[in-house]
């Protein structure tokens, strides 16, 4: 495996999957094989849950407070990483705009 490209919305996953808004995005970034464990252990706590696991893409569902930590740390692993093929495109404003129930999708699309 390559990596993911992840994207956070506040749109559900029926939303996204029929009609993707842009301004709903918090942030999008692409990572290495190891980029979804912060979701991965959001599963293991019950702080998230899988609605699909094959990768075309992995889609989570979680309340901003357990999901925002995760997105505002890949500005700065994106900056430490090693291989510069990564990038990040954050929306502050619409991070900041979320309240910490606010259910948010994450979408994973499988880079391999």
């Amino acid at each position: 495996m390559a990596g993911w490209q992840i994207s956070v919305t506040t749109q559900t996953p029926e939303q996204w999957n029929c009609n993707l808004d842009r301004d709903t995005i918090l942030a999008t970034w692409t990572t290495g094989a190891m980029g979804i464990d912060p979701f991965e252990e959001l599963l293991k706590t019950g702080d998230a849950v899988l609605l699909r696991s094959d990768g075309y893409p992995r889609i989570y569902s979680a309340d901003a407070r357990h999901i925002l930590p995760a997105v505002r740390a890949v500005p700065d692993l994106a900056a430490a990483a090693i291989v510069k093929a990564w990038y990040a495109t954050m929306r502050p404003s619409v991070i900041d705009a979320c309240s910490p129930d606010q259910r948010l999708t994450i979408v994973a699309w499988d880079q391999s």
